[in-house]
């Protein structure tokens, strides 16, 4: 795993990151250990696709015993630092065009900007079985509001039934 470290609001960071966007971007942010019990809760023991490993603390956190995991992240940096750490039950990909169908939870914490967001949600939406949950990750700076339910954490999760 790499060497993360614990900023003040409780979310974990990689010093050696180079940035979502290259050298001259800050290193990514993950979630906190609340958002993270939260998403374990949300994710035991179902399928599970993750948009934006990141520095894979959310990951972790979705991979617990009985559930499966596909993480998508096309950053070089993830793959060749964080998803050799990952635990056994998370497959890896680049590319959406690897991702099939049949989710139960889909967690959403890649590309910010709201257009990307909008893709993500219906890429994800597209791949859920009935019954399943969107979770998003920022809802506060992203802005969601209905049909989105919002759980109050220090970065805010959306959730949308599907």
């Amino acid at each position: 795993m790499p060497s993360l470290e614990l900023r003040p609001n409780g979310s974990y960071y990689c010093p050696d990151d180079p940035g979502e966007w290259g050298p001259a971007s800050a290193p990514r942010v993950s979630i906190t250990d609340e958002e993270g019990a939260f998403l374990a809760w949300v994710a035991r023991g179902r399928k599970v696709l993750e948009i934006g490993t990141g520095v894979g603390v959310s990951t972790r956190y979705l991979a617990q015993p009985g559930s499966v995991v596909l993480t998508l992240d096309p950053s070089e940096w993830v793959r060749e630092t964080v998803w050799p750490t990952l635990p056994e039950n998370v497959a890896t990909c680049t590319d959406r065009q690897q991702v099939g169908s049949g989710f139960d939870v889909a967690f959403i914490d890649g590309d910010h900007h709201h257009s990307a967001f909008i893709e993500d949600v219906a890429f994800c939406r597209d791949r859920m079985n009935v019954g399943g949950v969107i979770v998003a990750h920022d809802a506060t700076l992203l802005g969601l509001g209905p049909p989105w339910m919002v759980v109050l954490t220090v970065h805010g999760l959306g959730l949308l039934f599907v």
